[in-house]
């Protein structure tokens, strides 16, 4: 990717950001028409960045990851920061929480087909993590772990407790 093409890119980045809408393949096609660019990578069709201070709800969270799907992109975010904070949501039961950029489609489809079999019903439940703090969310009645699927609760639990 060129230089300008990195710089218009990011720019749509940031606006996507602040619109609160995710970066999509749709985009790119409409920016390389308009300007007759090459394709962008793939790390710049990521989902937008998001601050802790404008976090989603459960509900715009899963729809936001059921649309990501259709993108056909191997993470959520870029990949130079894996773990870092990249998309930050509410969970039911007023817990600020937030998606690692490394989150892997393969992640995001198991996550989403627990979802469609629980529905709302899917709980968030906070399980040890490797550093051995109470951050990892397993999901459903089994606390189903799910590789590639990076969700963590910004302040650790005290004490497991399930989390609607």
């Amino acid at each position: 990717m060129t230089d300008e093409n990195a710089l218009i890119a990011r720019a749509l980045q940031i606006w996507a950001s602040i619109c609160r809408h995710s970066w999509t393949c749709s985009h790119d096609r409409r920016l390389r028409t308009i300007l007759g660019l090459q394709r962008l990578k793939t790390s710049a069709m990521s989902l937008a960045k998001m601050s802790a201070k404008t976090p989603m709800n459960r509900l715009h969270f899963d729809e936001k990851l059921r649309h990501w799907l259709r993108e056909k992109e191997d993470r959520i975010g870029d990949t130079k920061y894996g773990g870092t904070a990249w998309l930050w949501v509410v969970s039911r039961s007023g817990e600020l929480c937030h998606l690692n950029a490394g989150t892997k489609q393969s992640g995001v489809k198991q996550y989403i087909a627990l979802l469609d079999v629980m529905g709302e019903a899917l709980e968030w439940v906070p399980v040890q993590s490797a550093k051995g703090s109470l951050k990892k969310l397993a999901f459903g009645p089994d606390l189903e772990v799910i590789p590639g699927f990076y969700l963590y609760l910004k302040k650790p639990r005290v004490a497991a407790a399930v989390m609607p």
